[in-house]
């Protein structure tokens, strides 16, 4: 849902920002429901809940862009994009502990996910009426992600040995361990939270938009985000870990008395598993496809309709399809769709947009169920402000 175009024969300035978060498994109101002491029903719950495959999302956008009547523009944006996918039987070993798997052996997979965040500098050209491209300059400032090749665990029949089988790669960007030791220092240190936007990366990234007429309607093609960070060797922190064993407990036969080496002994293990080395990384952007059709109707409670498609690579299993009414009253316009697919849930989205001459401004969310605890699977907000002149 874009919240408005530039008129390109007007100077413009718009601000645009939105955030989401999404997941697929837990309604808002099991997970309040869970805040607090979880029973054996609400263990129940939360795993009926669950699929084999589940995912959480974060999408963050801020830009304030500028564009003149010669199609030229320049914009500085910046994004927080995270992503997870995890099992059911790893939630369920974190409610249960290994009681719930006494004499089995079970696949922890799939369990991955990523985190980045950058800013960005993006010159844009319109080369006519219906094509246009731009060029973004990234600064990347923090990344993590993780991936597990083989993650399965075995428990004794009566728990009297624990075994696990591990193989997972990870990589580490910026000061991780402060941030989540210290996060109150970010918000009240001036220097701790201008080192959110160290420049720990370099990147550049390719967009393209095309819009032209068809079938009585207009549509319109785009490819954003064709590109790359390449993450600095001297702060990027490797991590591969492969390792198989069987636990078993240490017998302790007088308190006075015991042998703590051997304690020890297998934390050091655990602990030389995970051996950072610097090495730069390229990451690549999940390159975002979209399309859209747009056409008027003879009606008198709906003007148009809008038919949406988008795709992210890498990150959307399947595309994310909507359906948008479009209904004008004077300056204002309102706008009910229902999505599916992508990364959410599939449910209704709302969208409002005031028109004058000089000011433009939206208001949407992807998520018109929030509204219902019981059915929303996430919360989405966003908001435009343009200026024409």
């Amino acid at each position: 849902m874009i919240p408005f175009a530039s008129l390109a024969q007007n100077h413009s300035i718009e601000i645009n920002s939105d955030a989401g978060i999404f997941n697929s498994a837990f309604s808002v109101e099991t997970i309040l429901n869970s805040l607090d002491y979880i029973d054996d029903n609400q263990k129940i719950e939360l795993l009926n809940s669950m699929s084999e495959e589940n995912t959480i999302y974060l999408d963050v956008n801020n830009e304030i862009k500028y564009s003149s009547p010669k199609g030229m523009s320049i914009a500085l944006g910046n994004h927080i994009n995270m992503y997870g996918k995890f099992g059911d039987d790893i939630f369920r070993l974190a409610l249960y502990g290994n009681t719930s798997m006494l004499g089995e052996q079970i696949d922890l997979l799939p369990l991955e996910g990523f985190l980045y965040h950058y800013s960005d500098i993006t010159f844009g050209y319109k080369f006519s009426d219906n094509f246009s491209a731009s060029l973004s300059l990234i600064a990347g400032h923090q990344f993590v992600s993780g991936e597990f090749t083989s993650l399965s665990l075995t428990s004794g029949e009566f728990g009297e040995s624990f075994g696990y089988d591990i193989s997972a790669e990870g990589i580490e960007v910026g000061d991780w361990g402060e941030y989540f030791d210290n996060p109150e220092d970010l918000l009240i240190s001036d220097d701790k939270f201008g080192n959110l936007f160290n420049s720990n990366g370099q990147g550049v990234s390719l967009g393209f938009d095309y819009t032209d007429e068809k079938f009585g309607g207009k549509y319109s093609l785009s490819v954003k985000d064709l590109g790359f960070i390449n993450w600095s060797e001297e702060v990027t922190n490797h991590f591969e870990i492969t390792n198989s064993d069987e636990l078993e407990p240490i017998q302790i036969d007088d308190i006075s008395d015991i042998d703590a080496d051997t304690y020890f002994s297998e934390l050091d293990t655990l602990e030389e598993l995970f051996q950072p080395y610097l090495k730069s990384y390229k990451y690549t952007l999940p390159t975002r496809l979209s399309g859209s059709f747009n056409k008027a109707i003879t009606s008198n409670l709906v003007d148009s309709y809008t038919v949406s498609v988008d795709h992210r690579l890498g990150l959307y299993s399947v595309p994310r399809l909507s359906i948008d009414l479009h209904r004008a009253i004077n300056q204002h316009e309102f706008v009910l769709g229902y999505h599916l697919g992508g990364l959410e849930q599939r449910g209704f989205q709302l969208k409002y947009n005031y028109n004058s001459k000089n000011i433009r401004f939206s208001a949407y969310t992807k998520q018109v169920n929030f509204i219902d605890a019981s059915t929303s699977y996430g919360y989405h907000l966003g908001c435009g402000l343009g200026y024409y002149f």
